[in-house]
């Protein structure tokens, strides 16, 4: 957890996003603390935390910084975040005192029926299923951004995307986290040429230190930036994907 105490900032509106894990701490365990006042960002990429304080720093709400740090660990954490797929944003409205929440999850594609999964009547291979264009949603992610950004922000697309692009043009250092994530999905991985190029040296996970670089998202974001989010779900993204 990478937490970023901010400058004292005027804001009317506060945002928490907040996974937390309630686990037994052993005897004189310390947790880690931050202290600071006006704001702070916590995220689980140093890059995405920075993305959200460069974005306060120029004058962005904390939407605004949230979508910035989102969009950033779509380029950093992409096993867990990106606009491949959704998630929820809880915002809280400090002059109204009132808390709302966007939902943003996948949607099943039009022609989605009960039986997609079915093969005469018996239930598909789970990993073929996984594997497979059928077990794919319509991500919300872009267009939750977009509501998010809309009702509550101050900052245009192309504005809070910046620091993402930058993260995905210059590129970012491989964790071994993230190594491990790539090496236990490898096999799968290897069913498609363009995630195998992306995340994969010589058939193995990219080592430990190298540098991760991610032009097609960076692209993808600048597309988005010129043109809204309609850019992922018509045209040449949404035929692509």
């Amino acid at each position: 957890m990478t937490t970023t105490p901010h400058p004292p900032v005027r804001k009317s509106i506060a945002l928490a996003l907040i996974l937390s894990i309630a686990v037994g701490a052993p005897l004189g365990y310390a947790a880690p603390l931050a202290t600071g006042s006006g704001g702070a960002v916590a995220t689980i990429s140093a890059q995405a935390s920075k993305a959200a304080i460069d974005i306060l720093d120029k004058g962005g709400n904390a939407i605004d910084a949230a979508v910035a740090a989102a969009a950033t660990l779509g380029v950093t954490d992409p096993f867990s975040c990106g606009i491949g797929g959704g998630g929820f944003m809880v915002i809280y409205l400090a002059d109204g005192q009132r808390v709302i929440t966007l939902d943003h999850r996948e949607s099943a594609p039009a022609a989605f029926t009960p039986t997609v999964f079915l093969d005469n009547g018996k239930e598909i291979d789970f990993e073929q299923a996984v594997a497979s264009g059928a077990s794919v949603g319509v991500p919300g992610t872009v267009r939750g951004w977009h509501d998010a950004l809309e009702r509550y922000g101050t900052m245009s697309f192309k504005q809070v995307l910046a620091p993402a692009i930058e993260v995905a043009s210059k590129g970012f250092r491989v964790s071994e986290n993230f190594n491990h994530l790539v090496n236990i999905n490898v096999d799968k991985f290897k069913l498609f040429t363009t995630t195998s190029a992306l995340y994969l040296k010589d058939g193995k996970a990219i080592a430990v230190g190298a540098t991760l670089r991610n032009p097609g998202l960076a692209q993808a974001y600048r597309e988005l930036g010129a043109k809204g989010y309609k850019a992922f779900y018509q045209g040449p993204i949404a035929r692509d994907g």
